[in-house]
């Protein structure tokens, strides 16, 4: 959706701001002051370097989704506050040109019938015909007092929306100048910790991978856990021997078996599960982005964000969904993660931060951060799941 003339300079005036910010670290001339949070101790290690890229993410991506959803809401705003401005026109019109008709009728009943009832009571030949005078006198104010008075009301009606409205505009401009001072904060420091990550060895990249891949089987083996214990266990069959407390051999006890040690399960690969109609043209879309950059509010072709990949992915299925993961959670039917079907879109965050579209098997295609790729994930990556939906 194209921007109002108005706001297309205020978000360009943000954006010349913020890219004087990332190329120099201080505010552009000019530029509102970046809020004042302390900055985060340099890490050491690269599970810190990862930990600080996770929160910076979160806390860059929240304010992402805050400034889609401030752009919606500006452009909203100014539409309404153009059709409110428009009806007051018309309605000031409507009521300039009432008024000067019942000026005329009046100056023109003034100069042939002076008197008004009177003059009817002079030039009646009867009291038949004086009543029918009269009454007809009386029916023609009353329509012009209610005509006039409906264009005043109009007036004043179509007035009001217009400073609702341009209050509401100016309240969104506002909202949005605020949020595009704090993403570009967010971004620099989420451009910091990205760089930090790309100057990792193989090895230590690796290292992180593997971290990532155990904690996501840990919480799947958590789940796993959780819902075995709410599933009622059915009553033990009494051993074969064995004989009532009041005597007899204890039951033989079997040692337990010992158990493997744990293994750290792989990255999730690229899976291919079948999958047809508009969800599988979708997965075959967002399949075909793997490997483009993430930059923050691109749609395509050449780069994405997260809600920019679901959105052009289920665009190319042809289906329509919202910009953002806010928007496309509260657009879409819920699905439960254990009936969730490739193609569906699951969220993270509480609020909402993230999305990415399934593809089976666990695994989800996703654009997850500045300075990283459009690529395959496990749904547990992030940590913070929080449903899934289905377009179409």
């Amino acid at each position: 959706m194209a921007l109002p003339r108005h706001a297309s300079r205020l978000l360009r005036s943000a954006s010349v701001a913020g890219a004087a910010v990332l190329l120099i670290g201080v505010p552009a001339p000019g530029a509102l002051a970046a809020p004042a949070d302390p900055r985060p101790p340099a890490p050491t290690t690269a599970a810190q370097a990862l930990q600080q890229l996770r929160a910076l993410y979160k806390e860059f991506a929240t304010a992402s989704e805050e400034f889609h959803e401030a752009e919606t809401v500006l452009v909203k705003r100014t539409a309404e506050a153009k059709v409110a401005a428009a009806k007051a026109t018309a309605a000031a019109r409507a009521e300039a040109g009432f008024r000067s008709k019942i000026k005329r009728l009046v100056d023109s009943q003034a100069r042939s019938d002076p008197f008004g009832t009177f003059g009817a009571m002079l030039s009646s030949d009867s009291p038949g015909e004086f009543a029918a005078q009269a009454s007809l006198i009386d029916v023609v104010t009353a329509r012009r007092a209610a005509v006039l008075t409906a264009a005043t009301q109009a007036t004043a009606t179509a007035a009001k929306a217009r400073g609702d409205a341009t209050s509401a505009r100016d309240s969104a401009r506002k909202l949005t100048a605020e949020l595009a001072v704090k993403r570009t904060d967010i971004s620099r420091r989420a451009a910091r910790a990205a760089a930090l990550f790309q100057r990792l060895t193989a090895a230590e990249r690796a290292a992180l991978t593997a971290a990532q891949t155990q904690r996501a089987a840990e919480e799947r083996a958590s789940r796993a856990a959780d819902r075995a214990r709410s599933t009622p266990q059915p009553e033990p069959e009494p051993e074969p021997g064995a004989t009532s407390s009041t005597g007899g051999s204890a039951p033989t006890r079997t040692a337990p078996m010992p158990t493997a040690p744990r293994q750290s399960t792989p990255a999730p690969a690229p899976v291919a599960v079948p999958v047809s109609g508009r969800a599988g043209a979708a997965v075959a879309e967002a399949r075909r982005q793997v490997g483009k950059p993430y930059v923050w509010g691109a749609t395509g072709p050449g780069s994405f964000d997260c809600s920019g990949l679901t959105s052009w992915a289920w665009r190319a299925a042809g289906v329509s969904i919202p910009r953002t993961s806010r928007q496309q959670y509260a657009a879409g039917a819920k699905v439960s993660r254990s009936a969730l079907r490739a193609g569906d879109l699951v969220y993270f965050g509480s609020p909402i931060y993230h999305v990415a579209i399934y593809v089976g098997g666990n695994t989800m295609i996703s654009a997850p951060q500045p300075g990283d790729v459009v690529k395959f994930q496990s749904v547990d990556a992030f940590g913070d799941y929080a449903g899934a939906t289905r377009p179409g």
